[in-house]
């Protein structure tokens, strides 16, 4: 309530529009200073040099006392409640008060956080696939002073509010933690943060980002720290989920503004057509690439390696967003049966990412992992089974549809995602297959779709044979991924039909929203079957 964390970091519109010159000359003058300020350099470089350097830039500025800002918010004797109505789904959040974050509190809450929220092991999970939950979101940072550790719960339905903040509070406060929950944990964090180091732009931000929170040595320290939890720490941050010290915010909105039928369409400016800028192709090295019908590998001087494979589809884009989700949702190899907590747990236990999603062809998948040949023959032969063998089991099924088509319906309210698909829909016609509908109806086709549909779609779709572009510090590495991942399998056809005439302005007023966007854009057609035409990640 006093503290400057309950201020947004951008600041307010109105401010912003009435602020002064001399204001801003005022606040400059205030705290851009040297003895308010670091300097924080990182890569190879000589030490002394760069030390002549900054005080050759910085020491003849004069250091002036910088106002201080000792603000401690007022003790919380009983929960506070805030309601809003807004153009979204159903959402109920429970912020409680949290530690300074130096400290080995803080981190612990991270981990605990984690075990809460992350993945199919989390303890929320299980309220997700009931439905009790769309799903179920984090928000807790490190901060100078103590901050707020926040549970999003965002719902399907209005009815379940009073339910679901019940649940928020009883699970954070209730769940058993095993030590297999720490380790996993505890393993995703410590994952998290090396990713975080591996640049030097990434360390250097790390730096200072502990220098902000008051210790620039907590960047290195908190590792050690990390590692030395245990479940004692989990039931002690415990004591942080006091409900007469939490505060509890409501969003409603008894019903999501749909999309105007007849879209305005303004009359067309008068824009000279402009010649397509000639350019120099990219310079690549064949002699370190691997070229075949549909993939390519590229050796590159790079830490990790970088998979991204395109799984053509034969149906509705709604489909191919579905059967992606739930390929990693379960799969049978060797005789034995993987679950979705299986396989997350593997990518965690190997610090493997991946991002599942839709390109031009169908399924995309993109993998980073370690440059090591015992994970990549795992993860390989995971995915091989995950594409060619998913299972799809029931109930993950009905929480992917569940989960796809909520979060599909939402876009109706979201001036990004309108404006993209009005784009897209002045581009290509119903019958082209990059053509995109409604964010209504796109949902309404999600529910409903059956298992049956989708098991015999990828059916008809595994047998087309997958897309693979690769890059690796190692030969080694990228024919080991030729060889498990090449098919022969024939190529998918798809109907193109772009609109012959696209130039027009396209008006979507959403009622509700404040924010506008602007798309602008243009169909273009790229000849992949070009001899010089090498796709890349």
């Amino acid at each position: 309530t006093q503290h400057p964390y309950g201020h947004s970091t951008i600041g307010y519109l109105y401010d912003i529009e009435h602020v002064t010159a001399k204001k801003l000359q005022n606040f400059h003058d205030t705290y851009y200073m040297p003895n308010n300020a670091i300097v924080m350099v990182t890569g190879q470089f000589n030490s002394e040099q760069v030390m002549k350097d900054i005080d050759e830039h910085f020491g003849s500025i004069p250091s002036k006392k910088v106002p201080k800002m000792n603000l401690v918010e007022p003790l919380q004797t009983g929960q506070r409640r805030v309601h809003v109505n807004f153009n979204s789904s159903p959402l109920v959040a429970v912020g409680f008060k949290g530690p300074k974050g130096v400290s080995r509190d803080a981190i612990a809450l991270k981990v605990l956080g984690l075990i809460l929220t992350s993945g199919p092991t989390s303890k929320f999970y299980p309220k997700v696939k009931d439905g009790t939950f769309h799903s179920v979101e984090l928000d807790f940072e490190r901060t100078h002073d103590p901050n707020l550790f926040t549970l999003w719960g965002i719902l399907s339905s209005e009815s379940k509010l009073k339910s679901a903040e019940e649940t928020l509070i009883n699970v954070a406060q209730n769940c058993n933690i095993t030590q297999k929950d720490l380790e996993v944990a505890v393993k995703t964090l410590s994952n998290q943060w090396k990713r975080s180091e591996e640049s030097t732009q990434g360390f250097t931000s790390e730096l200072n980002e502990a220098a902000a929170r008051g210790d620039v040595f907590d960047a290195i320290d908190r590792h050690e720290t990390l590692k030395s939890l245990t479940l004692a720490d989990m039931n002690h941050c415990k004591k942080y989920f006091d409900v007469n010290k939490s505060t509890v915010a409501t969003l409603l909105n008894n019903k999501v503004a749909e999309m105007p039928d007849n879209s305005t369409i303004a009359p067309e400016p008068s824009i000279p057509q402009q010649p397509v800028p000639s350019f120099e192709p990219m310079s690549i090295n064949l002699d370190n690439v691997i070229q075949s019908d549909k993939n390519v590998y590229f050796e590159y001087p790079m830490s990790d390696i970088h998979l991204r494979v395109s799984i053509p589809s034969l149906g509705s884009n709604e489909h191919a967003q579905m059967i992606g989700a739930l390929m990693t949702k379960g799969t049978k190899m060797q005789d034995r049966y993987f679950k979705a907590e299986d396989i997350h747990m593997f990518l965690n236990e190997n610090n493997i990412q991946r991002e599942i999603g839709l390109d031009e062809n169908g399924i995309l998948l993109k993998i980073t992992m370690p440059s090591d040949m015992g994970v990549l023959e795992k993860e390989l032969n995971l995915l091989k089974s995950e594409i060619y063998n998913p299972t799809f089991p029931n109930d993950e099924f009905e929480q992917v549809r569940r989960h796809i088509a909520e979060e599909t319906a939402g876009g109706m309210a979201d001036v990004n995602k309108v404006a993209s698909i009005k784009l897209n829909q002045s581009i290509f016609e119903p019958s082209d297959y990059r053509y995109a509908k409604d964010s209504k109806e796109s949902s309404q086709i999600m529910w409903n779709t059956n298992r049956n549909e989708l098991l015999m779609e990828h059916k008809k779709t595994c047998g087309k044979g997958i897309y693979i572009t690769a890059v690796a510090n190692d030969m080694k590495y990228l024919n080991k991924i030729q060889n498990t991942l090449e098919s022969t399998g024939g190529n998918v056809s798809h109907t193109c039909a772009p609109k012959k005439k696209t130039l027009k302005n396209v008006d979507v007023k959403i009622p509700g929203m404040s924010s506008t966007t602007v798309a602008y854009g243009c169909g273009i057609d790229i000849d992949m079957h070009h001899e010089d035409f090498i796709p890349l990640t």
